[in-house]
């Protein structure tokens, strides 16, 4: 009696102990019935039945909600990203210059930093258009553009 009662108090536990004329493995054996799971869930050829397997755990009612999402953001700053962020580009030394960049504005040193006006930061990034690439020479006659 002492080694059925140690038997089934494994089983419900999930440890595998087999008792005699048990398999030598887990399995739902043709005898097995619901209505003695109290005493077939303890033998090896029952613990594979559905009734003698424990339920997994409920959810966790604590999970963490999910992250809001990304906040828009618009810049004329090449690279940017359309929503705020912190991302690892960005650099607590140049806060100056990385928290005018949407993908920085989320980083704890950007944090009540004033920014400059959008226009203000475009004027300040280097032109790529080709007017900006060529300089006037100084006024000779059939003199060409020089490239900068």
């Amino acid at each position: 009696a002492l080694a059925a009662a140690t038997a089934a108090g494994a089983a419900t536990k999930g440890v595998h102990v087999q008792q005699l004329e048990d398999f030598s493995y887990v399995a739902c054996a043709p005898f097995c019935k619901i209505e003695k799971a109290s005493h077939h869930c303890s033998f090896c050829k029952c613990q594979g039945c559905g009734y003698c397997i424990s339920p997994p755990p409920p959810p966790s009612p604590f999970a963490p909600p999910p992250p809001p999402p990304p906040v828009a953001c618009q810049s004329a700053l090449g690279g940017d990203f359309g929503y705020k962020t912190c991302s690892p580009f960005c650099k607590a030394a140049k806060a100056k210059s990385h928290c005018s960049f949407c993908k920085c504005q989320t980083c704890s040193y950007c944090v009540g930093v004033t920014l400059p006006s959008a226009g203000a930061a475009a004027l300040r990034l280097p032109s790529t258009s080709p007017d900006r690439l060529t300089a006037p020479l100084p006024a000779k006659s059939g003199a060409h553009p020089r490239r900068v």
